[in-house]
């Protein structure tokens, strides 16, 4: 179980890490562009999360935990990447036992968002007193179709993808993998079930106004 993983005996290991802040602009949330701006973000350490400044250049963090845990990113009022209304994104990621310098850390965009919300079989937008949640569930590091989600946090409405495009009438992921929860309200793990059997969930981090993304790696 993911929630499970930081309570064993590796959970205490440390490691440093240094990459870039990315931005996911495309629907399938597949091709990252490196952030041209700066900001801060948290990263996951023994004595609780810690601050970590970035800029253009990347980042560099000392002391993050090994294993899976929740990192965000806060990019400054002030970037100018036109027309991306970036937002806050907490970001579920899986620490190697050593460092990476590619080790990157998305952000998403609030105007993709409202794009992908705006072509719903009922449209709608991103809500400033919500959470935008984008799950991507994989297998052996491809995209995983067949997987449906079997309990999650009150929400507008769930968006299934369709390999191109979303849509809030399928019950299981496209070729894309992905699963959107839009506009996120309620609390609660995130619980799914893939076409082969397999099952598990999360405590997914969410916060009103910000976005959530999480990788899910299916067995």
């Amino acid at each position: 179980m993911l929630d499970d993983a930081q309570a064993d005996g590796d959970a205490a290991a440390t490691t440093s890490l240094s990459g870039q802040i990315v931005v996911l602009t495309d629907a399938r949330f597949a091709d990252p562009i490196p952030l041209a701006g700066s900001g801060t973000m948290r990263v996951p350490t023994p004595a609780g999360d810690k601050d970590v400044d970035f800029t253009p250049a990347g980042y560099s963090a000392d002391d993050v935990l090994v294993g899976p845990g929740w990192f965000s990113v806060f990019p400054d009022d002030t970037v100018t990447d036109a027309g991306l209304g970036l937002l806050g994104t907490w970001s579920l990621q899986d620490v190697p036992a050593s460092g990476s310098t590619t080790f990157d850390l998305p952000v998403l965009s609030g105007s993709l968002l409202s794009t992908i919300y705006n072509d719903l079989d009922t449209p709608t937008s991103p809500h400033s007193n919500a959470a935008q949640v984008v799950l991507v569930f994989e297998r052996n590091g491809q995209r995983l179709a067949g997987v449906s989600l079997t309990s999650h946090p009150s929400c507008e409405m769930v968006a299934y993808d369709l390999g191109v495009g979303f849509s809030t009438q399928s019950s299981a992921t496209s070729d894309s993998g992905l699963v959107l929860l839009v506009n996120t309200v309620g609390t609660g793990k995130v619980a799914w079930k893939s076409a082969d059997g397999e099952t598990d969930s999360l405590t997914l981090v969410h916060v009103p106004g910000q976005a959530s993304y999480a990788v899910i790696e299916v067995p």
